[in-house]
């Protein structure tokens, strides 16, 4: 491999797209250079009536991995799960070094939620937006049978097969419950009362499972749904639109519910620093998931799986700001399981009122 200077790159790059090499700026370049990020990301600024460009350029060893998340960002077009569009196709920069190019939005008018501080301080409104965009997205989007599946397949363990998640969730209670971290759970919430539930939850995931696998067909999962893969866009309708980016991780899966319990699990455990947002978010999820029946029971399973998911995470990796996330996710968790269950326990009340107004009682009837 040829050894390349930034501004080889940025010569070699004007020269390919036929552009003044003054309009390209990049954003991480002596990381990038020093081996300590996988990427090099670059924007080239609008021009000429042309849109912003936000260009990521793959080093040797990442190329293959840039060419799927191009063929899973071309997917998320077609599935309209983005509208933000391809510019600049997947290309070699050189023998080396390659990239492709996507529509950059513009910032001033966008909110992103790039740091866990941001998320704090975060309006709760946006999670009852984010809650209906995945539930709009999350396991719902069918794919094209025209497309190759053996490049979007999934490779994470949460949702590539129903055998693969089921080693990981006995590796992770098993982990989780060891003595020496029992002892950290016990801090927050009431441990043999949080055993039980995961316990309680497994017979109830068996089941759902076998219901949402679909032999006939595959739906998109995104695999790395959080905050900071969003941009929040104001609308006319005094909402926002989102657009979801960074599809390096996505996939295509049988199973509905692993596909959801993946991408609304995500979003849910991310949001740890704003819990009146992750409420929100999780009111909306309930609401507008596209399942017929069971909607808050695949929701209290999302939960319960994340929980122990983002907790084996932390005892994997401990530190601080891990630390504060398991304590807000353990101290949250029984309240959000009721939050869930009080949704649908009002919409069955609701209907049995409406049913009983739709009774109208014989005049000539007594009614003792």
């Amino acid at each position: 491999m040829e050894t390349i200077t930034i501004k080889k790159i940025k010569n070699l790059l004007a020269q390919q797209l036929n552009i003044d090499v003054k309009t390209i700026s990049f954003l991480n370049d002596k990381k990038f250079l020093k081996e300590q990020q996988r990427y090099l990301y670059t924007l080239i600024e609008s021009h000429n009536g042309k849109p912003a460009v936000f260009v990521k350029i793959a080093s040797p060893d990442m190329k293959k991995r840039l060419y799927r998340e191009f063929l899973n960002w071309s997917l998320a077009l077609e599935l309209e799960i983005t509208d933000l569009k391809i510019l600049f196709p997947y290309q070699n920069l050189n023998h080396d070094y390659a990239f492709y190019g996507r529509e950059q939005i513009d910032m001033n008018k966008a909110i992103i939620l790039a740091s866990l501080q941001d998320i704090k301080n975060a309006d709760p409104i946006l999670g009852k937006h984010t809650g209906e965009f995945m539930a709009s997205v999350a396991s719902q989007k069918i794919i094209p049978d025209t497309i190759d599946l053996s490049l979007v397949a999934s490779r994470d363990y949460r949702n590539r097969s129903i055998g693969r998640f089921w080693k990981e969730w006995f590796m992770i209670k098993e982990s989780i419950f060891l003595p020496e971290h029992k002892k950290n759970i016990e801090k927050y919430v009431n441990i043999k009362s949080f055993e039980k539930e995961i316990n309680n939850a497994e017979p109830l995931f068996k089941e759902q499972i076998k219901i949402k696998e679909d032999e006939k067909n595959y739906y998109f999962v995104h695999n790395d749904t959080a905050p900071s893969n969003m941009y929040f866009i104001k609308n006319r309708n005094a909402g926002y639109t989102i657009n979801l980016v960074d599809f390096e991780f996505s996939g295509a899966t049988h199973n509905r519910f692993l596909a959801l319990v993946t991408d609304a699990g995500n979003i849910y455990g991310r949001l740890w620093p704003n819990p009146t947002m992750q409420k929100e978010f999780l009111k909306a999820c309930v609401n507008g998931i596209n399942f017929s029946n069971n909607r808050n029971l695949l929701m209290r399973l999302m939960i319960i799986f994340n929980t122990i998911y983002f907790l084996n995470f932390y005892f994997k990796n401990p530190n601080i700001t891990h630390e504060r996330m398991i304590k807000s996710l353990l101290e949250n968790f029984f309240n959000n399981l009721e939050i869930v269950d009080k949704i649908e326990n009002d919409k069955i009340e609701e209907k049995d009122m409406k049913d009983t107004e739709k009774i109208v009682l014989d005049p000539t009837e007594s009614v003792s």
